[in-house]
């Protein structure tokens, strides 16, 4: 189906408000592709014999359940403004993340004479110049057409508390590969936009501008490639938050959007001083990586951490040259060592450094300044028990020696890898899950409002049950949902030789 709808972030950034035209024409002609194959599949499905007819009609009805969910999406489109604009603007950064991670290249950091600095090489191009020429690659800004599907079925879910859909855990089950993470920060993109403009209606209490998103991974299982792909995103929302001017949409309200990476201390550093501390180290070439984890810009790519050549140019003096090198990480007094981009003409390495890349990487700064999205290992969740000032993640501060929610908490929680989750860890993990999504959830006119849950799993076998287990929801859908045939859900086919 990915041949027959052409599905362009360019375009929907565009979506018009007169509901006309191409944008429109594409979503509907999505849902309408859809509809056809599950009609086709029940007159197929006539044909079996009773006790097969009875498997795949239950297998339609889940695939009729997320068609109803896609309608549902599309028409709150069209009747919401702000969940209108919010989708505008995810697909927009989205196509700025795709340019930044597919297409630019990497500027690696070299010692230039004439200046007597270490600069990063390469022309500078930022995602916005390449978006504003029309200069993408022709493979990029194009959705897969899940991906799409999956962003509108899960607009009700995300955008409204109280819709029934906030009660089901989604679960993404598609070859790795196929875009799973992708399909997760665009529905992350569209909820915090949507909490964003949100603001503009509240009185403002509690605030909707801290934590939004949690992102857990089993233990290790985070790779570099997807924290890169996130910080690009952040960093692509961010200047649109920045500069309403130059996307149209109107303002975006709120703080900066951010990302915390909360990991264990093998990976990251747990405060500002152990962090002065690896900072330090690094510079003087006694560790190797980065302490602060980012090695490049996320928004033009240009080199972050510290210039390859040990030996110093004639006239400069070794711990001078230390010094000199490493670029990218700068100390600032009462914040902290803090990342920003080694080009000056960088939107992220301007000299104030409340401009700079809006990423956090230590313990104690993301409990300080909790970031729009964390990513964190399941492991790390353990530590909240002995940890107060970890509340704020979840939108508790204290106010007058009294812990207060002050913002809302996180209202998206996504799951990697949902089926590494089991045995002794399954059940330690169901254990904790309960009062997560307690610390997730928050009160309006009596009425809790719980988190949204999606997950993603490489097998399906007892994924209701583990779901049950896990986090006590009885409503599981699977997406994409096979047909008549295992290989084939309308989304995604198994290539066979």
């Amino acid at each position: 189906c990915d041949e027959q709808i052409r599905l362009s972030m360019r375009l929907l950034a565009t979506l018009p408000d007169d509901l006309e035209g191409p944008a429109w024409q594409s979503l509907t002609n999505l849902a309408d592709e859809y509809s056809s194959w599950i009609q086709q599949n029940r007159d197929d499905a006539n044909l079996l014999t009773p006790e097969l007819r009875a498997v795949a009609i239950r297998h339609l009805d889940v695939c009729n359940a997320c068609l109803c969910r896609i309608n549902a999406g599309i028409t709150a489109l069209r009747n919401d403004q702000h969940v209108r604009t919010a989708f505008k603007l995810a697909n927009l950064s989205m196509l700025l993340q795709q340019i930044t991670t597919k297409q630019l290249s990497k500027r690696p950091l070299r010692w230039d004479q004439s200046s007597n600095l270490v600069v990063p090489d390469g022309d500078y191009k930022t995602p916005w110049d390449v978006y504003q020429q029309g200069n993408e690659n022709s493979d990029l800004g194009l959705w897969r057409a899940f991906q799409m599907a999956f962003l509108l079925m899960s607009i009700g879910g995300v955008s409204n508390g109280y819709d029934p859909d906030r009660e089901i855990v989604d679960l993404i089950w598609f070859p790795t590969g196929g875009g799973k993470t992708e399909a997760y920060l665009a529905v992350m993109a569209f909820y915090m936009f949507h909490q964003r403009l949100l603001m503009q209606d509240d009185d403002n209490t509690p605030k909707r501008d801290g934590t939004n998103v949690l992102m857990r991974y089993t233990l290790r299982m985070l790779t570099t490639q997807q924290f890169q792909r996130a910080a690009s995103l952040i960093c692509a929302m961010e200047y649109l938050r920045r500069n309403p001017t130059y996307h149209g949409m109107g303002d975006i309200p709120g703080k900066r959007f951010s990302l915390g990476l909360w990991i264990g201390s093998a990976a990251s550093p747990n405060d500002v001083a152990q962090a002065k501390t690896d900072v330090g180290r690094f510079r003087q070439g006694h560790i190797q990586g980065n302490p602060l984890i980012l090695t490049e810009c996320p928004w033009c790519k240009a080199e972050i951490g510290r210039y390859k050549a040990n030996t110093p140019p004639r006239g400069v003096r070794q711990n001078q040259w230390n010094n000199m090198r490493t670029r990218g990480i700068s100390d600032v007094n009462a914040e902290g060592p803090l990342l920003h981009c080694t080009d000056g003409r960088c939107a992220f390495g301007l000299e104030n450094w409340e401009h700079w890349i809006p990423v956090e990487v230590i313990d104690e700064r993301i409990y300080k300044h909790p970031p729009s999205l964390v990513i964190a290992t399941a492991d790390k969740f353990a530590m909240i028990a002995y940890r107060p000032d970890a509340g704020a993640i979840f939108g508790r501060n204290t106010v007058n020696n009294e812990k207060r929610q002050t913002h809302v908490p996180p209202g998206l929680i996504i799951q990697d890898e949902l089926h590494l989750i089991s045995g002794p860890l399954g059940t330690m993990y169901a254990l904790y899950e309960g009062i997560f999504e307690r610390l997730c959830s928050y009160r309006i006119n009596a009425r809790w409002i719980k988190p949204k849950l999606i997950a993603s799993t490489a097998t399906i076998r007892g994924a209701a049950d583990q779901v049950k287990s896990l986090y006590a929801r009885d409503q599981m859908q699977l997406f994409p949902s096979p047909g008549l045939k295992m290989g084939d859900s309308f989304f995604g086919k198994y290539a066979r030789d």
